[in-house]
């Protein structure tokens, strides 16, 4: 039971209203004093902000939340990671509302982000980042994914969301912390030379906050909705990233169209490593097969019991060319 009886009369008053409109409830009415006195509230001294000053209080518009609550530390000193991360703001308000109506969501970079963020011309006091949600994208078992851009940039990004709302939550967090690890081994295998094309969307870092975690990604410009819909030279292309995805050790776990993107320029990029896992792969056709030719991809298909063709190629070959 909640009840108001203790509630002061204004308070009273204008929830009454409300009901009155929305459920058609009669209104209280309130009694005019004309002797009533009003409190006379003082000014404290600013003194600065206070730790708890710090502690969001739910009443902003959450984005986003997951990653790990231990995520494995790189080696990297903490002061340089806090020196090219200094953190971020996000926010789902309108640029175009005043900043007093703006809801911020502060975030701080995760212990193992060494991926730095797209440069920006305006920061916060603190020198954070500011990212604005400008249009929702969609959703998935491990999150939702925006479109958003940074301060006087009209340069689009992605922005992949999960949020700690039940102790339910705490698996999908754990996914988006996973998938994060498998952008930090894909930009490893970038510069160390072990892969020349991106086989990903540029992954630009994870970041948490109170109830909300989020990767930020390169734009993509639209899945698949069918394997169908890829002609026969796209098909070739599609299967050539997962064998390199494969090369550097890692198992995609969840190769279905919607996790195939067309890249912006040409090309695709596969997406959501939320389930995948490290992989020796001993299939032959990864060292075989190196330009995406058809005529080496329309090899008769291995015989039953082959174990050169690992279960995820092998689904994925019988998926492109059944």
């Amino acid at each position: 039971m909640i009840s108001i009886k203790d509630s002061s009369e204004p308070f009273r008053a204008f929830l009454g209203s409300i009901l009155s409109i929305i459920e058609g409830e009669p209104v209280e009415p309130s009694q005019f004093d004309p002797s009533m006195q009003l409190d006379t509230i003082m000014e404290d001294t600013d003194d600065g902000p206070l730790p708890e000053d710090d502690i969001d209080d739910g009443s902003g518009v959450y984005v986003g939340s997951s990653s790990t609550s231990n995520p494995p530390m790189m080696t990297c000193s903490q002061a340089a990671h806090e020196n090219i991360n200094p953190g971020l703001m996000i926010t789902s308000s309108s640029p175009d509302s005043p900043e007093s109506f703006q809801l911020w969501v502060h975030l701080d970079a995760l212990s193992n982000n060494t991926l730095a963020l797209p440069m920006s011309d305006r920061n916060d006091l603190n020198g954070k980042q500011r990212l604005w949600l400008t249009r929702f994208v969609g959703s998935g078992s491990t999150g939702r994914v925006w479109q958003c851009h940074f301060d006087d940039s009209d340069d689009l990004f992605a922005v992949k969301i999960v949020e700690l709302l039940c102790p339910s939550d705490a698996d999908s967090r754990q996914r988006l912390q996973n998938e994060f690890n498998m952008y930090l081994a894909l930009e490893a295998a970038y510069k160390s030379g072990q892969l020349c094309d991106r086989i990903a969307p540029h992954c630009y870092g994870a970041y948490e906050g109170d109830g909300v975690n989020i990767i930020i990604l390169g734009l993509c410009d639209g899945v698949l909705n069918a394997w169908d819909e890829l002609s026969a030279p796209e098909q070739a292309q599609v299967y050539k990233l997962v064998q390199d995805l494969h090369s550097i050790g890692i198992l995609h776990g969840d190769l279905e169209p919607q996790n195939v993107m067309r890249a912006i320029g040409g090309g695709f990029h596969l997406i959501d490593f939320s389930q995948s896992t490290r992989h020796n792969c001993k299939e032959n056709v990864v060292q075989n097969v190196t330009t995406p030719l058809i005529d080496q991809l329309h090899t008769p298909r291995p015989a039953a019991g082959r174990n050169d063709i690992c279960s995820e190629l092998q689904t994925l070959r019988n998926s492109l060319w059944n």
